[in-house]
């Protein structure tokens, strides 16, 4: 029992039951092996107040009160993926205390979650799912001995990590078949998968500053290659909600330089895709085409998959009289037709896509938003690889040499004066060039280097080539 630690109660009740059969202090202490001081301050606290209870405030004091318990198991269920150690340098710097590893691993069991090994399931993305569904559906009538002939494919498995959702997560012990805490797993491991079909999102979220929770796991649930958001409301100053968004994602930030509200952010996962998300204000179209037919110039002609998406404030009859259309058809981009994406009934969000046009349009209404979420899924081509080209150049390198060492050189190459001066033309001329080529030969040899041919920008096509050639 350590020193200040108050004694069981039930010592304490020995002790008073003692005391009142007539046991001096000394015997009382001895019988129950007990220091004195300790029996003589039971027995004092008991004359006092006429009961055995430890008086308030008595013991140690723990380092996290109730509040801060519940701070810490709402992090730790937001980032159930995140180690003990990862989670003690967020308490030291949320807290502003100093904390070890083993007093937050103690503050965590205290919150009743614990360090879980995750629970592999094959990952499944909306896609899959409906593909399943459609099958499954197809094959109703089939008999036991048939579906017992068929060879699940999850039997073999192996390992591939989505974001931060690895090995183990926290969690209670009901939280053991939530979707959430699993460990996703594929048929093929990630080096070897190849994406030909990418999921996308669009959401006027209308600030993300107390949303970026939300966001995410939106982002995971629906399994989201990319998700692009307008009317963010993010100042340039606020670094706090672009952290939040980067958990398990890569993000690009285009804030309003002036005023309130407005910004786009596309967070996005890997892949060899070209996204533009536009975000324009309700009211008068300005320079919107000039500054469109800029922007695309600079993307390539080529296969490459280009997705325009956005909030572009015009419904369907400003839509088709503002010669958008128009423009978005002369670079390729096919307008996707969706349901209405505001809660009153118009089309505001709009995507283009381009080589291949999107599928899947699906809308679904968010409570927290006057716009709908919009999602699709692309097919991209399987692009040729382009083998870089290697170019062999040879020169000589003149700044190792000075102008009085070629002089003297070729002079010294040269016939005499009277000997060089008697010689016709033709003769004297190639003499000298002669004793310049040996000179240089001599002082700053040919060499060969290897060049890396670099690829032409992508706003010229062949068209422009053939135009410039005829100029």
């Amino acid at each position: 029992m350590g020193r200040g630690s108050p004694i069981p109660p039930m010592l304490r009740r020995k002790i008073v039951e003692k005391y009142q059969k007539g046991f001096s202090q000394r015997k009382i202490a001895k019988s129950l092996k007990l220091s004195s001081s300790t029996v003589h301050n039971t027995i004092q606290r008991f004359r006092e107040s006429g009961t055995i209870s430890v008086r308030k405030g008595q013991g140690r004091k723990t380092i996290l009160d109730a509040r801060d318990l519940r701070a810490l198991r709402r992090h730790c269920i937001t980032y159930s993926n995140a180690t003990v150690m990862e989670i003690t340098t967020w308490a030291q710097e949320y807290f502003q205390k100093t904390f070890s590893v083993n007093t937050i691993h103690r503050a965590i069991r205290r919150c009743r979650l614990k360090l879980y090994r995750s629970k592999k399931k094959p990952y499944l993305n909306m896609i899959q799912k409906r593909r399943r569904f459609l099958w499954a559906k197809a094959h109703l009538k089939w008999t036991v001995a048939k579906w017992k002939t068929v060879l699940w494919s999850d039997e073999s498995k192996f390992e591939v990590l989505f974001g931060k959702l690895g090995r183990h997560v926290n969690r209670t012990k009901e939280d053991k078949d939530n979707p959430s805490c699993y460990q996703r797993s594929v048929q093929k491991p990630a080096s070897l998968m190849s994406q030909t079909v990418v999921v996308g999102g669009l959401w006027n979220c209308q600030s993300t500053v107390r949303k970026a929770d939300f966001i995410s796991a939106l982002a995971s649930h629906y399994s989201f290659d990319f998700l692009a958001l307008t009317e963010t409301w993010i100042s340039p100053q606020n670094t706090a909600t672009l952290a939040a968004l980067s958990s398990a994602y890569t993000f690009s930030h285009s804030p309003r330089e002036s005023g309130r509200g407005g910004g786009t952010v596309s967070v996005t996962s890997p892949m060899n895709l070209f996204i533009i998300v536009i975000y324009r204000p309700p009211g008068p179209l300005g320079n919107l085409l000039d500054e469109m037919d800029t922007l695309l110039s600079v993307f390539p002609s080529d296969s490459t998959p280009l997705v325009v998406l956005g909030d572009f404030n015009l419904p369907s009859d400003k839509l088709h009289s503002s010669g958008l259309l128009a423009l978005l058809n002369s670079f390729s981009l096919s307008f996707n037709s969706c349901p209405p994406t505001h809660k009153e009934g118009n089309v505001l969000d709009l995507v283009f896509t381009h080589p291949s046009p999107a599928t899947d349009m699906t809308v679904t209404p968010l409570h927290i938003s006057d716009h709908h979420l919009v999602s699709f899924t692309i097919t991209l081509p399987v692009l040729p690889k382009r083998n870089s080209q290697h170019l062999s150049l040879t020169r000589r390198n003149l700044h190792s040499i000075s102008p009085s060492s070629v002089a003297s050189c070729t002079l010294s190459s040269l016939p005499d004066h009277e000997s060089f001066s008697s010689l016709p033309l033709d003769s004297a001329t190639d003499t000298l060039l002669s004793s310049l080529s040996s000179t240089m030969d001599l002082l700053c040899p040919l060499s060969t280097i290897r060049k890396k041919s670099s690829s032409t920008a992508p706003w010229l096509s062949d068209v422009l080539c053939n135009n410039r050639r005829e100029l």
